[in-house]
């Protein structure tokens, strides 16, 4: 049979020798592991509606968002304000993204 081997529960995985059974336990799996984000401000708080849109997403990132016009959590707003680019950190030079075999192999 074939061995499901991380399927994300604490207990043994299962010794599965169907494909539709095996299908079902990592969709089970899947599903428990999508969820894990449904009880924080990302996924069910006040951050879950406005970063659906890109315009929120770009104007946390260069710095003009107003997050306390949404929320009076202080936890919240010092996330998104430490998010937001100052000044200083929009006139530096963008990070390079760009990696090389030296940077990628690395050993």
């Amino acid at each position: 049979p074939k061995s499901v081997r991380s399927i994300g529960c604490s207990s043994p995985p299962p010794d599965v020798d169907d494909g539709d059974e095996m299908n079902e336990i990592l969709i089970a799996a899947n599903r428990r592991q999508f969820r894990k984000a449904g009880k924080t401000p990302f996924g069910d708080g006040p951050l879950s509606g406005l970063l659906a849109d890109p315009a929120v997403r770009r104007s946390i990132l260069d710095g003009t968002f107003d997050i306390s016009a949404h929320t009076d959590d202080e936890i919240i707003i010092d996330f998104i304000t430490a998010m937001q680019h100052t000044e200083e950190s929009a006139a530096a030079d963008p990070i390079p993204i760009e990696v090389g075999v030296a940077e990628y192999s690395n050993k």
